[in-house]
């Protein structure tokens, strides 16, 4: 009787300890949901924010260019670490105004001091990098074309926001100011190009040298394509040997930074002068 007590005891304890960290997760979800809201919720619980980092990928976790401004999004909070910038309170968008409720993805705008997220791998946001809080999207994208899209990147050069859908084995280019809430003739949804036969699952940008890179984790492959004639060259690389935790290009080492749990793998992508 007593080993059944002890097991019955043992039951309780995990099935407590496994609703525990679903309640968490809910509650941080709700939490933030409620942030900003007029009624005195300006403060997300801290354990949400410290839980972050551990709950995004390669896709929710963005560097900028000198691995300096950094921003993780997970679920409807996007958390934003910027040494050169002093706020009193927590650095977070997040609210009902914002409309997030599932980061897919996100990119750093750096010229143009915005971020741009994916949101449900459906719809595209673009909110201010200095401007925090529960606060609507600076401008909103909705097409078809971005249904199961998983990655994306801005060539602010160019004015672009460049997406990865893997579920159409498509790069899509639309401007970056395009924004479905503008008036009529001024939305500038229409598609300027499409890369078909794509497969990756990571984009990252030289942005100087114009030139977009697919990642290819599962083939160890990138294809770099040029975004003035869209021609491509193939670049190999060794597999890495765990889940991949950011992607990001680097223009000092003119290299594609892929980094694992305790480790940074260089991959040189110079492009050969001919």
């Amino acid at each position: 009787m007593m080993r059944y007590f002890i097991y019955l005891a043992l039951i309780q304890s995990f099935v407590s300890v496994s609703l525990g960290s679903e309640f968490n997760d809910a509650l941080c979800e709700k939490e933030a949901s409620l942030f900003g809201n007029g009624s005195g919720k300006d403060h997300i619980p801290e354990e949400c924010l410290s839980g972050l980092e551990k709950k995004t990928n390669a896709h929710t976790f963005r560097k900028s260019l000198d691995g300096e401004f950094s921003v993780h999004g997970h679920k409807n909070i996007i958390s934003i670490n910027d040494p050169k910038t002093k706020i009193n309170g927590q650095n977070v968008i997040s609210g009902k105004s914002t409309n997030l409720e599932e980061v897919t993805a996100l990119t750093i705008d750096e010229v143009n001091k915005e971020i741009a997220v994916i949101d449900g791998a459906r719809d595209v946001f673009f909110f201010s990098s200095r401007i925090i809080g529960n606060v609507a999207p600076l401008r909103t994208v909705k097409s078809q074309d971005l249904e199961g899209a998983v990655d994306l990147v801005i060539n602010p050069k160019k004015d672009q926001l460049i997406v990865l859908n893997p579920a159409t084995r498509q790069i899509i280019i639309i401007s970056r100011l395009a924004n479905i809430f503008a008036l009529e003739g001024r939305r500038k949804l229409d598609i300027l190009k499409r890369i078909g036969n794509v497969d990756g699952q990571y984009l990252t940008l030289d942005p100087e040298k114009q030139e977009l890179f697919v990642i290819n984790i599962k083939t160890g492959s990138i294809l770099a394509w040029d975004l003035g004639d869209f021609s491509f060259r193939k670049i190999n690389f060794a597999l890495p040997p765990s889940e991949v935790k950011s992607v990001r290009y680097s223009l000092k080492d003119e290299s594609i930074l892929l980094e694992i749990e305790k480790k940074v793998i260089m991959i040189p992508v110079t492009k050969a002068t001919k």
